[in-house]
């Protein structure tokens, strides 16, 4: 390994260059669990090795230098760890991407080659190993009879189920470079498959001697539900097994469970193995394990034992998928929430919920976060909607939150929430109009130098939906840079106007620093201050210079001083006096303390969802906001709201209706325009797969649950004589990335095969946004799958992507040429 190395061997790991450094910290501070500096760290052997609390104690760098690789890397160095023991820990945990930096290339070496020849019977499984080594590291490809195996990737090739139109000849091809003269070939490998015309299984009894029970022959296509005399269920002291285990094909982080049924006279015990290894025992015929993870692959067997004697079962396999293609839904995914609605008193207020995904799905309401006993169906109907009167229980008030617990067997999940607002009331306290209605909302969660968080995700779902019925137009984006969101807010502004009303919301994490507080976007770097993020108080100076009726800002952040201290004092932003008397903030928590989330939304949302919809006076929503909180037990002395006020019509609801007439028409069309243009999607289109004979049309829908993401619908509308057929999103243009790798959706009025892709980031795209399209498809004559890439789809600049956010601004609000638009820092 010395001559591969880039650097030499002894040099300490402190002395490694700045690029390096840069790139080591940067990629294991971001990897995923398995990948990142605490994987490093809990392998390390002595003299290099941790305890635990100093692990720990490195976790908490970023809370102040701000990145725990930086420390991890320096005491390794103080330790005198040198590069080629660092190059021989990051080859164990197999990270590519970083060892590039100190490895030279290395041809691909094969030390195991795959067996001369297999014997196997039908059923029996097929396992084939090539072990090599090289850098980069080697990729694989299985061919059988010279013809790629799909989706024979890996080093092992396992076909659990083999058949006898399988015998012939395997390879495996191995590359590391676009050289062709340095692939390389495994020896051919015969496999033969020998018809097995009865389903056979031998059982040892307690004296070691092999005895044969009285099974019928049995189609070796049906051996996993093997048929048995009744005569012998009642004179067998043997364990018999009556259902071998099935293959298992699951997803990373989700449950699974195998079955083996066994009969006999006496009690049995279930002993489970992986790779002929011990992994668990039970009692009952069902092995369960909560979290896949994919060191579970393998091939299992369950061997049955009573004090007779025992009883094997088939191997079978277990495959664990980190998402490489579409994966089917089998937990309940909900792809059409429930709706908030205004109703008049006596009127009847429905919600529904619908949802794919295993059947049977049940359905269970929850009003405010309690059950409501006899509503397990997927609509919910309330009839004579009552005033909210203090005579009403408050089991008998109807005005609040309503939500759905979706269960089946491989999960439960639970559907937004919609608020039920009472409609004559909106129209008794309603004094006020608006001659248009905007929210703009950030939520950024996926950060380069923080921790990742949870909620800002789902609130902002649940407040687009909230303000949406508010008849808002809603503009929400996930995961801005600082210029993406100065150029968010110069947009936003030039939709205000007199008489407006307008939110500004931002969920993620933030600081408060002389009195002002801190927005931080998803790019700023480590060690961030004052002048990477943007400064809130100009935002609000931003809305306010447009002199709209309600000028509301929202901010879900934590309001602790920096951890890191700037050289430089920011400006302070001074409030205005021209346009007092419009101006409302809530802030999550108050100033010196943190703001919290649960695992599915932030606290501050969590009780803001009851109140918002309420056509009561915006000072008396986040009244109540802030007393409910205080009242709740579980969330009393976290974090209490603080709200500053200067309206003068604090009367005046977010639920007050949109008004306009005479000059304002055009003015309100102007502003549907402008919000229009950032809001459209492609138009559905058919596509024609190439080449014409397979017979395969597509369809191309669009939704859009954010302002910046995207989900592309493929449906397979036609496949003619062809026996199955699927197509998804495969290539994207590099500035765009996908939130979710596609999945099979399916709904019982939908017979046609369809996959749903969710592509985020769409305010970077610089260039039309070009997707290209896979097809898998098999034909009805033959048992191989194949994949082709169709032609390329132009989706134009779809949704927030008209805008160009990643543009410098040069206009104002207005439209008329201003200077360079002042960074909102300052």
């Amino acid at each position: 390994m010395m001559n591969s190395l880039r650097f030499r061997p002894d040099t300490n790991i402190r002395d490694l260059n700045a690029k390096v450094m840069i790139h080591l910290r940067n990629s294991l501070d971001t990897a995923p669990e398995t990948q990142n500096w605490r994987a490093l760290a809990s392998i390390l052997e002595h003299p290099f090795g941790f305890k635990s609390f100093e692990i720990e104690k490195m976790a908490m760098q970023i809370y102040s230098s701000g990145s725990p690789t930086e420390q991890l890397i320096l005491e390794l160095g103080a330790r005198g760890m040198v590069v080629q023991e660092l190059v021989r820990y990051l080859d164990t945990l197999r990270l590519e991407a970083i060892l590039v930096d100190f490895k030279n290339y290395e041809p691909i070496q094969i030390t195991s080659e795959p067996e001369l020849e297999v014997k196997l019977f039908e059923g029996d499984p097929l396992r084939l190993i090539v072990e090599a080594t090289g850098f980069p590291y080697p990729r694989f490809q299985w061919f059988f009879e010279n013809s790629e195996l799909t989706g024979a990737i890996e080093n092992t090739l396992n076909i659990p189920n083999i058949r006898a139109s399988q015998t012939g000849h395997y390879c495996c091809r191995l590359h590391n470079c676009a050289d062709p003269t340095q692939t390389k070939f495994t020896r051919h490998s015969l496999v033969k498959v020998y018809p097995d015309m009865c389903t056979h299984a031998a059982y040892s009894g307690a004296d070691g001697k092999t005895s044969q029970p009285r099974l019928q022959k049995v189609p070796s296509d049906e051996r996993n539900d093997v048929e048995y005399d009744e005569e012998l269920d009642k004179t067998c002291n043997l364990p018999v097994i009556v259902e071998q285990p099935q293959d298992v094909f699951t997803i990373k982080g989700s449950p699974f469970h195998i079955v083996c049924k066994a009969r006999s006279r006496f009690p049995l015990r279930y002993t489970w193995y992986h790779e002929g290894q011990y992994f668990h025992e039970t009692q009952i015929p069902l092995l369960e394990v909560d979290s896949a993870l994919s060191s579970h692959s393998g091939r299992y067997q369950c061997i049955v034992r009573n004090d007779f004697g025992e009883a094997r079962s088939h191997p079978f396999m277990v495959t664990v998928s980190d998402y490489d293609t579409p994966r089917v839904i089998k937990a309940p995914e909900i792809i059409s929430q429930p709706k908030s609605c205004s109703v008049q008193v006596g009127g009847v207020a429905v919600f529904v919920v619908e949802a794919c995904g295993t059947q049977p799905i049940t359905y269970q309401w929850f009003k405010d976060s309690t059950l409501i006993f006899g509503q397990e169906s997927s609509e919910l109907r309330i009839s004579n909607i009552q005033s909210q009167v203090s005579n009403l229980q408050p089991q008998e008030v109807q005005v609040g939150v309503y939500q759905c617990l979706l269960k089946n067997e491989y999960g439960a999940k639970f559907s937004e929430g919609a608020v039920l607002a009472i409609g004559s009331e909106l129209h008794t306290l309603q004094e006020y109009h608006a001659k248009d209605k905007f929210a703009l909302l950030i939520g950024n969660y996926s950060y380069k130098a923080e921790n990742s968080l949870n909620a800002p995700k789902e609130d902002i779902k649940t407040l687009a939906e909230i303000f949406r019925n508010l008849q808002f137009k809603v503009v929400s984006l996930l995961n801005l840079t600082k210029n993406e969101m100065v150029a968010a807010v110069e947009e936003f502004c030039r939709l205000l106007d007199d008489g407006v009303y307008c939110v500004f919301y931002f969920c993620g994490h933030g600081f408060e620093e002389t009195r002002q507080c801190y927005l931080v976007p998803e790019d700023a770097p480590t060690g961030f201050t004052w002048e990477d993020c943007v400064c809130a108080d100009q935002v609000l100076e931003r809305m306010q210079n447009r002199n709209p009726a309600i000028c509301c800002m929202i901010l879900d952040i934590c309001r602790r001083q920096n951890h890191v201290s700037s050289s430089s004092i920011p400006k302070i932003i001074e409030p205005r006096t021209t346009t007092a008397g419009n101006t409302i903030i809530c802030f999550a928590t108050s100033a010196g303390c943190a703001a919290f989330e649960q695992p599915q939304c932030g606290i501050l949302v969590y009780f803001l969802q009851r109140h918002l919809s309420k056509p009561i006076g915006i000072e008396e929503v986040f009244a109540l906001v802030r007393s409910d909180m205080t009242k709740n037990d579980r969330y009393k002395g976290k974090q209490i709201p603080e709200v500053r006020t200067n309206l003068t019509q604090p009367l005046r609801s977010l639920a007050d209706r949109i008004k306009y007439q005479g000059g304002g028409t055009q003015a309100f069309l102007r502003r549907q325009f402008l919000w229009e243009a950032a809001h459209r999607r492609p138009p559905t289109r058919t596509i024609e797969v190439k080449p014409h004979e397979l017979g395969i049309e597509l369809e191309l829908d669009f939704q859009s649950e954010f302002s910046n993401v995207l989900h592309i619908f493929v449906t397979v509308k036609k496949k003619d004589k062809l026996s199955e057929c699927s197509a998804w999103v495969a290539k994207i243009p590099n500035t765009l990335s996908i939130m979710d790798q596609p999945c099979f959706v399916s709904s019982p009025d939908c017979p046609f095969k369809k996959t749903k892709n969710i592509i985020q980031d769409i305010q970077k795209l610089k260039d039309s946004m070009v997707v290209t399209i896979a097809v898998r498809y098999r034909r009805t004559d033959s048992r191989q799958e194949e994949i082709i890439d169709c032609e390329t789809v132009d989706l134009g600049f779809p949704l927030i992507a008209e805008l160009k956010l990643w543009q410098p601004r040069t206009l104002s609000a207005s439209g008329h040429p201003v200077e360079q638009m002042e960074d909102l820092s300052l």
